[in-house]
């Protein structure tokens, strides 16, 4: 993600660059444009697919409120994962309470 970061900046400068020496900075701003878009783009998007999965809120039943889908802890089973404590979000502070007022 960082090189995605590092070059889309690196075009936006050589297209600014572009207006002192067309010829040149045009093919490098090029090859760089068909480097970020064909190829990092679509591997991006693709993991950022298959890690939403992880961000997803979840609902409690037992407090009646939603939590941050942050997986914090696995189990024995590599397969099964627990999600963070309802009332935190994470080591960074609390999450609002819900308050049933029906």
């Amino acid at each position: 993600v960082s090189l995605t970061r590092f070059l889309t900046f690196v075009d936006f400068a050589i297209d600014v660059l572009r207006l002192e020496d067309w010829k040149t900075f045009t093919q490098i701003a090029i090859a760089i444009s068909f480097f970020n878009t064909v190829l990092l783009l679509p591997i991006w998007l693709i993991w950022l697919g298959f890690s939403m999965h992880t961000v997803l809120p979840q609902y409690n039943e037992e407090i009646d409120a939603w939590s941050p889908g942050i997986q914090t802890t696995t189990t024995a089973n590599p397969t099964m994962t627990t999600t963070a404590d309802p009332t935190t979000n994470g080591a960074s502070g609390t999450l609002p309470r819900v308050e049933n007022t029906a």
